[in-house]
């Protein structure tokens, strides 16, 4: 795993841009999910398949791009 790199997105603001709204739009999905995931955990009957289906979703998008 690289800590810095350059090269990870094209130059320029558009590119930026766009990968600020994907890597933004994940983070906020990952906060939010384990906010539901934690509320699961305390009580096991609320979305018992949230965490597994999240995870699947996640999975095609990342493996999508």
């Amino acid at each position: 795993m690289k800590v810095f790199d350059s090269k990870h997105i094209e130059k320029g603001w558009a590119a930026w841009w766009q990968h600020f709204k994907r890597a933004a739009g994940i983070s906020v999905g990952f906060a939010v999910a384990s906010i539901i995931v934690m509320v699961h955990a305390i009580v096991p009957f609320f979305l018992p398949e949230f965490a597994s289906r999240y995870v699947e979703r996640l999975y095609k998008e990342l493996d999508i791009k």
